[in-house]
């Protein structure tokens, strides 16, 4: 049995991320099957990697931290294995978190574009409304 540390909760952590993502990309390619997604195929794509690289560096280092964890001196074997994993994970988070901001930018921009065709879409709603109010009102006049 594995003593319960530091090291122990952080795997733990990661593996419940890496549930969490798999889930939310699952979500997402069901979504995309019932043409229900409200992201563009580009957005799509971006995110769908994003989560990929998300995946790797939560499950390598669940994997370092729980099994390759350097017990001795002795094992230097182990060590750089799990040095080498940890300094890839790194280098894999740095990248996704830059794609985790690209599409946070691109859910923004997505919504501001919505939302603007929102508002022109109401506003040409409410002018054809007013139209078709004064001209009833201007056939009523007229009787």
């Amino acid at each position: 049995m594995i003593p319960l540390s530091t090291r122990v909760v952080f795997s733990v952590l990661c593996a419940i991320g890496f549930v969490a993502i798999s889930a939310g990309l699952a979500f997402e390619f069901g979504r995309l099957k019932r043409g229900d997604s409200g992201l563009s195929a580009r957005q799509l794509r971006w995110r769908l990697l994003s989560g990929t690289l998300w995946l790797l560096v939560l499950g390598s280092l669940f994997y370092a931290t729980l099994f390759l964890w350097p017990t001795g001196r002795a094992d230097v074997i182990t060590a750089r294995r799990f040095a080498a994993i940890v300094t890839g994970s790194m280098a894999l988070l740095i990248l996704a978190l830059v794609l985790t901001a690209f599409d946070v930018y691109l859910t923004v921009a997505a919504s501001a574009a919505q939302r603007a065709r929102f508002e022109r879409e109401a506003g040409e709603m409410a002018r054809q409304e007013i139209e078709r109010l004064r001209e009833a009102r201007e056939g009523e006049d007229a009787q």
